[in-house]
């Protein structure tokens, strides 16, 4: 038997004790290696000193990323682009041009003139992004024993230009994590533009970020003796002065506030009680969830345990950063031995990339048989009855998988009729145009995020209903909101919002009226609850209960 004692910050962690197996053999020689070369511990405060905004890295790198971002002429990385501008813009709803101080606090800040601040904020959020990537590599060796950390680090080092095109493409696409049984850990976004672009000072800088990283010990990750909980939003909220964060409308809400929250609403689950926060950002209440469950629930063995949070707790959030964010936060607050008894196992966490109000809404109270979702590249149509079927998520993974592989439509289909069961009249009704069109984008190269655009829109129905809501809503103005997005809502909001809350007049008002999203999303949420939800939402002023 082992057992590991660490002291970090002047709190002490004691791991153990495990069985003396090969794996513990070779985590002792390294711990007994490291140990002489005193690593860094994964904390808000070592994030930030090594790439937050006043780090060489930091400034050097993003302004790579913004100049590469102007002047490249790949048709990926404008389309990746255009696309996340479409979320950006219904994310923070700002129109940059009205905020008069918001270019000169950006030039003193990141040493750009005349900024173009969609383009800064797209190289900013592509920089987390990778610290956030190879973040998540670095985890793995506590999530699955036979995880190999070091090695996908290495290879992110590699001198070789096209070798380190390869790595990282492998990396971004997740197949490091499918291979240990996480499905969605690292989810193809807009964010990945740059590996193809090749840009030989953009990779110099990757190369160092996994220098760096590889040089942090996850011994300290057992958060809940370190009273540390979301270690990355502090690291988010470093990279973006304040008045840059707070002109996109972000506002995050302090871990305490969070507890507080769940404290107040008498939060105890047990097995088969639904949480849900559908504005989760990087995972503060998710996180506070998961201690509570942890809780309440000390009882369970590790992996049944395991299963019922990953079954229990679920978040939603329209911004992929926060969503890449909240699903590594999700992860740390499991805890490694909770984790690694689920190895072998094949594992989705349930945080998603989507809409938690538009989609319930036009679930509930659209007419027709199939959605239409409006990109850049296409508008995909969808079966509402293919979206309301168990097999729907199963089917989407089937289905990028085959993308990928660039297998026809016919040994696709052959695959679904014999796998999940599906009649070949039902594929063809719900997929054959879709798969055509995803077909002629891979040949083009302009694959990669659509079919987990498609999936995940639709995260708000199919994750089910929930006995607890909880979160912090959105803080933008309707007058804000870019256009196409207000006339997606305003039916909802004319016909739905204010009758609840009865409020007369809102024909006038409309455009005109400083009425914020928030309430709108306030009165969606019943659609996600059960009869008698427990809803406890916190706002600038107090927390508001229904």
């Amino acid at each position: 038997m082992v057992s590991y004692i660490y002291i970090v910050d002047k709190k002490t962690i004691i791991k153990g004790p495990y069985n003396f197996d090969y794996y513990q053999f070779r985590k002792l020689l390294n711990s007994l290696f490291y140990g002489l070369t005193a690593p860094k511990a994964i904390s808000s405060r070592n994030l930030i000193a090594d790439f937050g905004l006043n780090s060489i890295l930091c400034n050097e790198l993003i302004n790579l990323l913004y100049q590469q971002a102007i002047i490249t002429n790949n048709n990926r990385s404008s389309l990746l682009f255009s696309q996340w501008k479409v979320y950006f813009r219904e994310i923070c709803g700002y129109e940059f041009e009205s905020k008069k101080n918001l270019r000169r606090i950006v030039e003193v800040n990141y040493g750009i003139k005349k900024p173009d601040i969609e383009t800064l904020t797209f190289a900013i959020h592509t920089y987390f992004s990778i610290i956030l990537t190879f973040l998540a590599v670095k985890v793995g060796e506590v999530i699955s024993k036979s995880f190999d950390a070091d090695h996908w680090l290495a290879m992110s080092t590699e001198q070789d230009t096209d070798a380190l095109h390869d790595n990282l493409n492998i990396i971004f696409q997740n197949t490091p994590f499918k291979e240990i049984g996480f499905t969605n850990l690292i989810e193809p976004t807009f964010f990945s533009w740059f590996i193809e672009e090749k840009e030989n000072k953009i990779y110099e800088k990757i190369r160092i970020i996994a220098k760096v990283v590889s040089e942090y010990s996850t011994s300290t990750l057992k958060i809940h003796d370190i009273h540390e909980s979301d270690i990355l939003k502090e690291l988010y909220q470093s990279l973006s002065p304040r008045e840059l964060r707070h002109s996109l409308g972000e506002f995050y809400t302090p871990d305490w506030l969070a507890e507080h929250t769940l404290l107040r609403l008498k939060y105890s689950p047990k097995p088969g009680i639904k949480t849900i926060d559908p504005t989760c950002g990087s995972g503060t209440f998710i996180i506070a969830a998961i201690n509570a469950y942890k809780s309440a629930n000390s009882s369970l063995e590790p992996e049944q345990l395991s299963r019922n949070i990953l079954a229990d707790i679920k978040g939603i959030d329209l911004n992929p950063l926060a969503v890449a964010a909240s699903k590594i936060n999700y992860l740390i607050a499991l805890g490694e031995e909770n984790l690694v008894a689920l190895e072998g196992s094949d594992i989705e966490i349930p945080i998603y990339l989507s809409d938690s109000m538009l989609a319930p809404l036009e679930h509930k109270y659209e007419t027709g048989d199939e959605y239409v979702i409006p990109t850049k590249v296409a508008n995909f149509s969808v079966k509402k009855s293919f979206v309301d079927d168990r097999r729907f998520i199963e089917t989407m993974a089937a289905l990028e998988e085959a993308i990928k592989n660039r297998d026809t439509y016919k040994s696709f289909r052959q695959r679904l009729m014999a796998t999940l069961k599906w009649t070949s009249p039902e594929i063809d009704d719900a997929l054959e145009n879709t798969y055509s069109i995803l077909q002629e984008l891979e040949n083009k190269g302009l694959n990669g995020i659509w079919v987990g655009i498609i999936k995940n829109f639709f995260a708000p129905t199919f994750i089910g209903m929930s006995d607890y809501i909880i979160g912090n809503p959105p803080w933008v103005n309707w007058e804000n909101l870019p256009e196409s997005y207000r006339d997606s809502i305003k039916k909802y909001w004319s016909e739905y919002a204010y009758n609840l809350f009865r409020i007369k007049g809102i024909q006038a008002r409309l455009g005109s009226a400083h009425d914020d999203i928030c309430v709108l999303l306030y009165t969606t949420t019943l659609i996600l609850a059960h009869n008698a939800p427990n809803l406890l939402y916190r706002t600038c002023e107090r927390a508001m209960e229904f």
